[in-house]
């Protein structure tokens, strides 16, 4: 249905600008972290700690694409060899993580972020620096990533900070995770909640 030039959507739908971007031949500055903070590979034991990782990390942006997926299925992708995870520990607690896909096309950022307390306290520059040293170390020329407009205001505003380029854009329509239960009703409050 069309209201004024615009595509309304069914109730239980969301509809999400995406943001591509990337660099050219990473180049680690050799950040420092504050706070102690430190990488811990994430392998197929962990994958429980990643689900309830990437679910404290991603509540507040919708990610919800690992939540309707098992522990197993999990497993096997922290399994496979081009992928590699990190937490982003502070004493002993996971508090960010680092996920990098590694393929013909470069090494792809997939999950980037800190939990709520840790967010916006100037962490994000070092971890940054740690996906181009991964990506530099796996010999790949090409870093990239997506955002999209559920996610933090500031993204691609850090993202170009940290040298990357806008390269393409487009929609996503997908289901409301929290309709579904994979995500509390109260998640992304920046969100509308359209009941189905």
């Amino acid at each position: 249905m069309h209201q004024n030039g615009y595509v309304q959507l069914p109730p239980g739908k969301l509809a999400n600008a995406v943001t591509w971007l990337e660099i050219a031949a990473p180049r680690p500055e050799g950040l420092p972290s504050k706070d102690g903070l430190k990488l811990r590979r994430l392998g197929p034991r962990d994958a429980g700690a990643f689900r309830a990782l990437y679910r404290a990390v991603g509540c507040d942006w919708l990610w919800a694409g690992l939540l309707a997926r098992g522990e197993a299925e999990i497993a096997l992708r922290l399994a496979r060899p081009e992928v590699i995870s990190f937490a982003a520990d502070a004493g002993g607690e996971a508090v960010g993580m680092l996920d990098i896909e590694i393929s013909g096309e470069g090494a792809e950022v997939v999950y980037f972020g800190f939990v709520p307390a840790w967010t916006g306290k100037g962490h994000g520059a070092w971890l940054m620096d740690e996906a181009k040293r991964l990506a530099q170390a796996a010999g790949q020329r090409r870093l990239w990533l997506h955002t999209c407009t559920f996610d933090h205001p500031g993204a691609v505003a850090f993202y170009r900070r940290q040298g990357f380029s806008i390269y393409a854009v487009g929609y996503e329509v997908m289901d409301d995770p929290r309709l579904a239960g994979l995500l509390p009703r109260d998640a992304a409050p920046h969100v509308p909640l359209l009941h189905a």
